[in-house]
């Protein structure tokens, strides 16, 4: 899956709604919001409070390097 920010820098217009769908539901899995509004958030996880929405930063290139 590409992020919010990789679409803006790949050109997307900001204003362009964007919405999660697992394959084979008929659902989304959250109300489409604007990939300019998305693009200013990350998802943070943590043993204590669990998962939780944080201003955007970029990932530690430690982790960039497993993704591969």
């Amino acid at each position: 899956m590409m992020g919010p920010v990789r679409l803006l820098r790949r050109g997307y217009p900001g204003d362009t709604l964007l919405t999660l769908r697992n394959a084979g539901e008929d659902e989304d899995r959250f109300v489409p919001l604007e990939i300019g509004y998305l693009a200013q958030w990350s998802v943070s996880d943590s043993d204590r409070g669990g998962l939780k929405r944080i201003r955007w930063q970029p990932m530690p290139e430690h982790l960039k390097q497993r993704r591969r």
